[in-house]
């Protein structure tokens, strides 16, 4: 499958194929799946701020076109009232995040931003170092799309930044990997 780097989120929408993320609703029941196609998730507060970590950590420069922070304001007073409908006339279609969860995801992003494991691979030769990459292809008859967030191919490093609620234990993290079905992406 040839990788397009930095594809976009409508580039990557706009591929054939179904991606893992729908899939897995087939695990459940064919029904599941089939309901899933049409009928998209609402995100969650966790899976905004864990976009957010993920743009921070491998788009910072993109970040302020996804997200939006959201003003803290009492939508009862007349004054507030403008300022928060001008907020929303300006973070249209971007994920909002509260001041809360924006500091939640600074510091997730941050702490990934400064373990030198990350320092190394996402900073060697520019060349070989592909973020945010995806492609589609046909396997065993069917169209499959998937991306990649960083994939150092001089190092044959792909790494899949994943965030949780919780300080895991090493258990906790397995039960997250194997709950999610993380291993099958």
């Amino acid at each position: 499958m040839p990788l397009i780097n930095d594809i976009t989120d409508a580039q990557y929408e706009s591929l054939d194929g179904i991606n893992f993320s729908k899939f897995k609703n087939f695990f459940t029941s064919p029904y599941h799946f089939k309901w899933s196609l049409n009928n998209p998730e609402k995100p969650t507060d966790d899976l905004i701020i864990g976009n957010a970590v993920h743009t921070m950590c491998l788009q910072p420069d993109k970040f302020y076109d996804k997200f939006a922070v959201a003003p803290k304001v009492d939508r009862r007073k007349t004054e507030d009232k403008l300022i928060w409908n001008e907020f929303c006339a300006s973070s249209e279609n971007k994920s909002v995040l509260t001041q809360e969860m924006m500091d939640m995801a600074f510091a997730c992003a941050s702490s990934v931003k400064d373990n030198k494991f990350f320092k190394d691979i996402i900073s060697s030769n520019p060349d070989s170092v592909f973020i945010e990459a995806g492609g589609s292809c046909d396997f065993s008859g069917s169209k499959i799309k998937g991306r990649i967030d960083l994939y150092n191919k001089s190092k044959n490093v792909i790494l899949d930044i994943k965030t949780c609620k919780d300080m895991p234990t090493l258990s906790q993290m397995k039960y997250y990997a194997e709950d999610r079905m993380h291993y099958m992406q």
